[in-house]
């Protein structure tokens, strides 16, 4: 009896080192652990939004805004709405091939204030093309104003975030094509001149899947830091942008990067759907043992809140799912749309119990 334990937990030990290995194959940061069973359940009610027109898209608020973008939209990428009355406030971000138009451009990923006004920057891939969208101005004239219109060529960009008034934080999207892969990793940037100042790489290798590595990321409001949600598995990277550290924060007893060695097993499941941040937290919506065609059903309603060492402080379950979602820094609310009916949903996230 004592040999078959002993011969156990050789076996385990092993498990645990090859395991181990194989994060280091693919990851340049520490694993580290959460058991999300180990914190209370928080219960939270959604609060709906009624709009006077269906919105679509993907959600971003601040205050009493909320910015809508959606390529469906037939002449622009944006709606606006009041977060009170649900009133439309205006359509913005003209489509087309103009001067001041694009064919496609992405959704806010930061919301930054200059002064009294709102601001956001957006990229257009076909035009090669970087706008500094002023929203507060935007409402106040009627009409799209851009504070700044800009030359800018990068290949294969995914975030993008202002860090200073003259840097740039952006993400280069992985290429899984044969022959031609590539992990994807993040640039810091001179905006003036679109000159690249340093690399961060959280992965050492990459593979034949655009889809392997993907994630969504949220910035630090304070620019410090950035963290990814892995959409196929369960785990959040953190990166710190001064020092270069990284860690990865993942769900204890769950499977970790030997999964990528069989990428149509590795897509079979989602995990995190989306993220958002403040200075203290990371709000990741967790999807749990949730098949990759499955949005909508009870285990979409659950939200890790971590603190920025990877600890988690709190598992919600709301009633209703939570895909991307956006955190109002001003009212202390995380909001989400439900793509199956067109609808602004939002938490109050004042009535959590948090360390």
């Amino acid at each position: 009896m004592k040999s078959v334990r002993l011969l156990s937990l050789f076996v385990v030990s092993l498990l645990i080192v090859n395991c181990s290995d194989v994060d280091a194959d693919y990851f340049n940061g520490e694993i580290r652990f959460f058991n999300d069973r180990g914190v209370a359940v928080q219960h939270l009610e959604s609060h709906s939004v009624d709009q006077d027109s269906a919105p679509m898209g993907i959600v971003s608020a601040y205050d009493s805004l909320i910015l809508c973008w959606t390529p469906q939209l037939p002449d622009f990428f944006y709606n606006i709405y009041h977060a009170d009355t649900g009133r439309k406030l205006g359509s913005f971000v003209r489509k087309g091939r103009g001067p001041r138009e694009a064919v496609s451009l992405n959704c806010a990923y930061q919301l930054v204030r200059r002064g009294d006004d709102l601001t956001t920057w957006l990229y257009a891939p076909n035009e090669e093309r970087l706008f500094q969208w002023n929203i507060s101005r935007s409402l106040r004239e009627g009409t799209t104003v851009y504070d700044t219109i800009m030359p800018y060529k990068i290949d294969r960009i995914g975030f993008l975030y202002q860090l200073a008034q003259d840097t740039l934080l952006v993400s280069r999207l992985s290429s899984g094509w044969p022959g031609e892969a590539s992990a994807p990793y993040y640039e810091k940037r001179i905006l003036s001149t679109n000159e690249p100042v340093c690399e961060y790489r959280p992965y050492r290798v990459a593979v034949d899947s655009d889809l392997a590595f993907y994630t969504w990321d949220a910035i630090k409001p304070d620019g410090s830091r950035v963290v990814q949600a892995m959409r196929f598995l369960p785990q959040i990277n953190v990166l710190d942008l001064r020092t270069g550290n990284l860690f990865g924060s993942r769900l204890k007893g769950a499977p970790g990067f030997s999964l990528m060695q069989d990428v149509e097993r590795l897509t079979e499941t989602v995990y995190y759907t989306g993220v958002c941040a403040d200075d203290r937290y990371i709000y990741a919506v967790f999807r749990e043992g949730g098949d990759s065609t499955e949005f909508g059903r009870l285990h979409d309603h659950i939200i890790h809140i971590f603190d920025w060492e990877g600890r988690l402080c709190a598992r919600i379950e709301t009633d209703r799912p939570y895909e991307r979602c956006w955190l109002d820094p001003v009212r202390n609310r995380l909001y989400a749309m439900d793509m199956a009916t067109n609808k602004i949903y939002y938490l109050e996230l004042s009535q959590l119990r948090l360390c």
